[in-house]
């Protein structure tokens, strides 16, 4: 039964916070909670942080200043990674209510019931709302709950029914094991612990069930799941209605040969992966702490390839490290161009309090950060356009490979879950959208605002076959072969 009380999430970070965020949401509306748009004014906000970087930070109070301003009088909690590291600091803004970690995140829902949901069913807090915006605070004083993790803690399954995205995500491990040097996020999860592959394949099946085509099994450090990764691929593989499986960032120093195989042998597995790579130089990853160096990440990398004909590889990199010299610069410079991912997430160095790399010597300055993020950003958008283009010329496995099934035969195309009527994404992420009618030479007319196509139409959620006609160096346009 609906209460007449709204929420607003915002998430911020990795593919666990957004599935962490629909699990609050989906509880909330189970409680009678509409869930609406973070923009529009409602009795509840939350905003599921991240701590990664000094940026990261900056937005999350950015996000809960918002919040206030909007509703003075709504309940406005935080939890997630920086509430888990910097709890003292979010509970001193103005209009804070909660502030939650990430151990037993259930309780932000139990906040919010005891402090509104409960007291509006008793009817006692009917005047809270008054013409779209609460009219006084539900609590006096912000609660902080932050409990620690523990040295052995347990997985703490929220449960995630059907979403309204056409590809779901699926977690299957919390917390880290490793200390790099530059990061909070073991701090902020605790220690890495996995969901037992009983209850993964319960939800899997339950996606599958309504409606769901694809799922991206991840985690805060998925190579450290604790049961059999590629065994778990295989047994999702097997679940009917789901067509697409892909994973969350994985170490290279998790990508053994064996493992390779054993993935490369479940067909539904997409090619498609994003590598933890963070620097080219085996100095840098030495002074990181990463498990790997330079070579092995790269003989591990082309391996990879070999195994995944046409794969598309995203990764991460961290520039300008304390002690990242040009040389250093240079040798990432060099692996980025000999193994040519199709999208590098670039992150300048944040100085994290807290971390041994805060207190490293040899901090570069923002200027010498930015100019080599430039850099780099500058060929990798080279490489990206130069990998689009072969896909269009049909010049790559990518495109060659659905045409032998195609009606088309030897027609380029790229077979895409489209996630919207206008496009979604092929097999290998990349991106394609149905080009406007007319658009066909390679000028871009725009995308279309609706599924309007010469050669079709595509409904939310279908897998069509595309001819890819152009790019515009970040996404392909094509249209629907029949």
């Amino acid at each position: 039964m609906s209460l007449g009380i709204t929420a607003g999430i915002c998430t911020l970070g990795c593919k666990v916070n957004f599935y962490e965020s629909e699990c609050i949401a989906q509880l909330l509306e189970a409680e009678g909670v509409e869930i609406l748009p973070f923009e529009c004014v409602c009795d509840i906000y939350i905003v599921n942080s991240c701590t990664v970087t000094g940026e990261s930070d900056r937005k999350v109070t950015q996000m809960v200043r918002r919040a206030v301003r909007a509703n003075p009088g709504a309940l406005v909690c935080v939890v997630g990674c920086m509430a888990q590291v910097a709890a003292e600091r979010l509970r001193a803004i103005p209009g804070v209510d909660f502030v939650g970690g990430n151990k037993e995140k259930r309780a932000v829902v139990d906040f919010i019931k005891e402090h509104l949901l409960d007291r509006e069913r008793e009817g006692g807090q009917t005047s809270f709302r008054e013409g779209g915006q609460t009219s006084e605070k539900a609590t006096e004083q912000p609660v902080v709950y932050v409990p620690d993790f523990g040295l052995k803690p347990e997985y703490e399954p929220l449960g995630l029914g059907a979403t309204a995205h056409t590809r779901a995500i699926v977690k299957i491990e919390d917390g880290c094991n490793s200390a790099c040097a530059y990061c909070l996020i073991h701090t902020a999860r605790g220690p890495a612990r996995s969901r037992s592959e009983e209850d993964v394949l319960a939800e899997v099946r339950a996606l599958a069930a309504a409606g769901h085509k694809e799922v991206v099994l991840t985690g805060i450090e998925l190579s450290s799941y604790g049961g059999d990764l590629p065994e778990l691929v295989r047994k999702v593989g097997e679940i009917d209605g789901i067509e697409r499986i892909r994973l969350g960032s994985l170490d290279p120093a998790f990508l053994t040969r064996e493992r390779i195989d054993r993935l490369a042998a479940v067909p539904k597995l997409m090619p498609h992966f994003h590598i933890s790579l963070q620097s080219g130089s085996s100095r840098v990853l030495a002074s990181m702490r990463r498990k790997y160096n330079a070579a092995t990440a790269l003989e591990r990398i082309e391996y990879l390839k070999g195994q995944f004909p046409g794969v598309c590889l995203f990764a991460d990199i961290i520039v300008g490290f304390p002690g990242e010299t040009e040389a250093d610069f240079q040798e990432t410079i060099s692996f980025i161009q000999k193994v040519r991912f199709l999208h590098l997430h670039i992150f300048p160095f944040s100085r994290r309090s807290g971390t041994v790399a805060a207190t490293m010597p040899g901090q570069l300055t923002t200027a010498q950060k930015r100019a080599r993020c430039a850099e780099l950003a500058t060929l990798q958008a080279a490489i990206k356009r130069e990998l689009l283009e072969a896909v269009v010329r049909g010049e790559t496995i990518a495109a060659q490979g659905a045409s032998q099934s195609s009606p088309q035969g030897s027609v380029p195309c790229l077979e895409v879950l489209f996630e919207d009527e206008t496009g979604g994404h092929s097999r290998e992420f990349i991106e394609v959208r149905l080009a406007a009618d007319g658009a066909a030479d390679g000028t871009p007319d725009g995308t279309q605002s609706g599924n309007k196509n010469a050669s079709g139409t595509a409904a939310r959620g279908e897998i069509r076959y595309c001819q890819p006609l152009y790019t515009d160096g970040d996404v392909i346009y094509a249209q629907l072969l029949t």
